[in-house]
């Protein structure tokens, strides 16, 4: 078979016939102009009446601005029966390229506009075939909810369904998931929660929900609001108790007949009273299981052990429904000053109140002050474990003891009185009578254990901390002040300071990203009221803050002299300018942008490129409001952060080959394991799960396996040795 090749200078020919052809090949159409409030629409620039694709695509959207449909359809239409494909990113001619080019679209809005709902549909739908955009998915939303509101089809209300078994629910985290579904015999179209909006792209019979909620300490009400396209809705109530503060726990040892000489040998009995308001579930000493007698909210525990004479005290934990846990110990060998109160207890007979062991305590104060004994009030602070701490958590645990060897009296947490004291008492005076109903019935001593609480709630002198405090901002500062019976008071200060992931845990590290300012579209739209560009990035950056997907670059570390530099000479997210941006930070992606002003509303895009070669590492993604507010860009912006956490999976696998030198691996990871993983991405890589050793950027995938590469070839040669080509012990994690 004989084949004929084309010289250079005849590929060079046609390539010049085929411009030329573009430029003047087509029959100019007939001049259209719209004419409203004495301004002309339906014109663009020097390729006005041009029948060119891009030229009858720019008029149409020009059409649009001035709400001629008629003519705008007219010009859509030409430009699909030259160039049929909605795509982003189209070539023209040359090197001029097209951001986007969505004639279907258009054609549908037009459509819509004018009433006619089935050629709407069948172009929105088309559409989001050919290349998905949130601009298509809003109009199909509109498209929709016209049909029904003209055929009445739908008779339904949206009903939710929570993923909680009861109205009343008990936790101890915060923010607490809410998560659920709204079903619809049609479409659900918005899910609200306590008023906040859940972002919702497109209308669909069943959509799923996730939403964060903020509790405070108590009872939170929250309330679910699901409505369709027709504006019918349905509502569903919760209350959730959130309690972060663990147990309180009071105890006292009880020294009982001696059979030997001193205190060595003999038994003692552990009382206890145990509060708390969600109910306990246990309570344990030394790691066991001891039996108690009381109410859901308050134990009563008595306990007689025999510890051997080298013990001096034995742990406890006591545990509520919320899941906290008090863990404390109590010392086995008092000192003198609490045998001496435990003493003149005794000595005193039945005790009504604990204001007697006030003033017992009150007039042992003046006997130890005359003796010179130690400090008043100790604290014990357990966690955390120092006055100025640095966490990248979410919370931190306030654990730990004081003791007031006159009784305790007030404990505040920065000026919050904790749950103790007066509000335990009520509660005991409120229970009494079920309290030794159940003893009785359970044949104790109830007459010595109720005296013996009553001992316990005025004199104990241990209180135990074990609360959650959230970290909301950059510094948290912990206030604890104690004050005794006497009237002595101390308090202790701390400084909990927020730092980025990778300060504290290097191998907890996630991809890190850095946003650069978005660009502003024009388009063939004026700017009917102020964008903020600034505010928009700074949304995005908090959303992904929020989320702990991403490590983000802080804003000042950006180089903005080339940031700036770019932005004016229109080239921000070039390959080279991202490059660049990788040489001089730690970012290993950019997130670009651009803001585009339609005649109806605003439209986000975004995508990220890697550093290491400026490609592009996932679709772009984008999100659309029709009404420009603070609340609606909110919404998107955060349903635009949404799209690119789920964008960038979390996939766990291990390494199956290393090439030659050390510098590439192959990894069990493919594109049927883990769906969305692109070349781009990085991967953690682990020694047993454990210890961090280096990154690798993926450089190819396949449906089974992927390619990855050690980033910047950073590689260093003893941990390549320890790999020694194949290395089943190692693991890779996607950043």
């Amino acid at each position: 078979m004989i084949q004929f090749r084309r010289s250079r200078t005849g590929r060079f020919i046609a390539a010049l016939l085929s411009f030329f052809l573009y430029l003047f090949g087509c029959a100019p159409s007939q001049p259209k102009v719209c004419l409203k409030d004495g301004q002309q629409y339906c014109v663009t620039s020097e390729w006005a009446h041009r029948a060119t694709w891009d030229a009858c695509y720019q008029r149409g959207l020009n059409c649009e601005e001035g709400e001629c449909w008629e003519y705008a359809i007219e010009e859509f239409q030409q430009a699909i029966a030259l160039r049929f494909k909605d795509k982003r990113n189209v070539r023209a001619y040359g090197l001029h390229f097209l951001d986007e080019y969505f004639p279907h679209r258009e054609l549908g809005i037009c459509y819509f506009h004018l009433g006619r709902i089935e050629d709407a549909l069948k172009e929105l739908e088309m559409s989001r075939r050919q290349t998905p955009s949130a601009r298509a998915n809003y109009y199909l939303n509109q498209v929709h909810r016209a049909h029904l509101l003209a055929t009445g089809k739908d008779s339904a209300l949206p009903v939710i369904r929570l993923e909680l078994p009861d109205k009343e629910h008990l936790t101890n985290r915060t923010p607490f998931i809410i998560q659920g579904t709204v079903e619809d015999d049609e479409f659900v179209s918005a899910i609200s929660i306590n008023h906040t909006p859940v972002f919702i792209e497109s209308a669909q019979p069943v959509i799923p929900f996730t939403f964060s909620a903020d509790l405070e300490e108590g009872w939170n009400a929250i309330k679910v609001t699901a409505t369709d396209l027709v504006d019918r809705q349905d509502q569903k109530s919760i209350r959730i108790y959130l309690d972060q503060q663990g147990p309180l726990v009071i105890t006292k040892p009880v020294w009982g007949e001696q059979s030997g000489g001193g205190r060595h040998g003999s038994q003692i009995t552990l009382t206890a009273l145990v509060f708390d308001h969600s109910g306990i579930v246990s309570f344990r000493l030394n790691d066991q299981e001891v039996p108690r007698a009381g109410l859901d909210q308050l134990w009563l525990i008595e306990e007689t052990i025999s510890p051997a004479v080298e013990i001096e005290s034995i742990p406890f934990s006591a545990q509520d429904r919320a899941g906290n846990i008090t863990r404390g110990v109590i010392y086995l060998r008092p000192g003198r000053r609490r045998s001496r109160l435990a003493m003149r207890m005794a000595c005193l007979g039945p005790v009504n109140s604990w204001t007697d062991v006030a003033a017992l305590s009150r007039d042992e104060e003046k006997e130890e002050k005359e003796e010179g004994e130690g400090e008043n009030i100790v604290f014990n602070i357990v966690s955390p474990p120092q006055e100025d701490l640095k966490t990248y958590y979410q919370e931190i645990f306030l654990e730990g003891e004081i003791e007031a060897q006159y009784g305790i009296r007030r404990i505040k947490l920065n000026g919050k009185e904790l749950s103790h004291g007066k509000a335990i008492e009520e509660v005991f005076e409120d229970n009494l009578p079920e309290l030794v109903r159940e003893l009785r019935e359970k044949n104790r001593d109830t007459e010595a254990l109720i005296q013996t609480a009553y001992t316990i709630l005025g004199g104990h002198g241990s209180y135990y901390l074990n609360q959650t405090i959230p970290l909301r901002d950059k510094l948290t500062t912990i206030v604890l002040r104690a004050e005794d019976n006497a009237g002595n008071e101390r308090s202790e200060q701390f400084r909990i300071r927020k730092i980025e992931r990778e300060e504290v845990f290097k191998s907890e590290e996630r991809m890190c990203l850095a946003i650069i300012p978005f660009n502003v579209e024009a388009g063939n739209y004026g700017y009917r009221d102020e964008i903020s560009i600034e505010r928009i990035r700074d949304k995005l950056l908090k959303n992904f803050v929020q989320q702990g997907r991403f490590n983000l670059l802080e804003q000042e570390k950006l180089p903005w002299n080339l940031i700036e530099k770019a932005y004016h000479t229109g080239k921000m997210c070039a390959e080279e300018v991202v490059r660049q941006i990788g040489e001089s930070t730690l970012a290993e992606g950019v997130i670009c942008g651009s803001v585009r002003r339609w005649m109806d509303g605003i439209e986000i895009k975004a995508w990220v490129r890697e550093t290491e070669k400026g490609r592009a590492i996932i679709p772009l993604q984008d999100v659309f409001t029709p009404v420009n507010n603070e609340k609606n860009r909110e919404v998107i912006i955060s349903g635009l952060a949404m799209k690119f956490r789920d964008s960038f999976p979390i996939c766990q696998g291990k390494i199956t080959k290393v090439g030659q030198g050390g510098e590439s691996i192959l990894v069990d990871i493919g594109s049927e394991i883990c769906t969305g993983i692109r070349a781009g991405m990085m991967y953690n890589v682990f020694l047993d799960e454990r210890e961090l050793i280096d990154k690798a950027r993926i450089e190819k995938v396949e449906e089974s396996e992927s390619e990855a590469r050690f980033s910047r070839g950073e590689r260093k040669e003893e941990k390549v040795e320890d790999m020694g080509g194949i290395a089943k012990e190692y693991q890779v994690r996607t950043r």
